[in-house]
């Protein structure tokens, strides 16, 4: 039996992945979602320091390394605090890769889908 489990930390819960993202997915074990927080954008580096350490607590209560890996994809300067305090824990992190599709539409007007490719381990 696979106890291995995929934290889904990002703005887009599993439910709406494509089945070809939740096929990548399944090597990691059953999936489970962490709502993304709201990042205050006038927050400072206090801020952060200070929500990327609960987000490391809460994490830390789902499981532990090497059964949990974190998919972790946002605002850039939490994931980047609360990566370096989960790799300092020994989680393994994973970032979604895609491919961006650009439609013009008409002038100034654009429209952007994103294809998922792979998901890549942070190093």
């Amino acid at each position: 039996m696979n106890n291995h489990l995929l934290l889904n930390l990002s703005n887009h819960p599993y439910s709406n992945w494509s089945e070809i993202q939740k096929q990548a997915a399944a090597v990691y074990g059953e999936v489970i979602d962490l709502p993304f927080p709201a990042i205050d954008e006038g927050g400072d580096e206090d801020y952060i320091a200070q929500l990327s350490h609960t987000y490391l607590q809460r994490i830390k209560e789902i499981g532990t390394p090497p059964l949990l890996t974190i998919h972790l994809m946002g605002e850039m300067t939490f994931c980047f605090a609360l990566l370096k305090l989960l790799q300092q824990e020994g989680y393994t992190c994973v970032a979604s890769t895609s491919k961006r599709i650009v439609d013009e539409l008409k002038p100034s007007q654009k429209q952007v889908t994103f294809q998922f490719e792979r998901f890549r381990r942070y190093e």
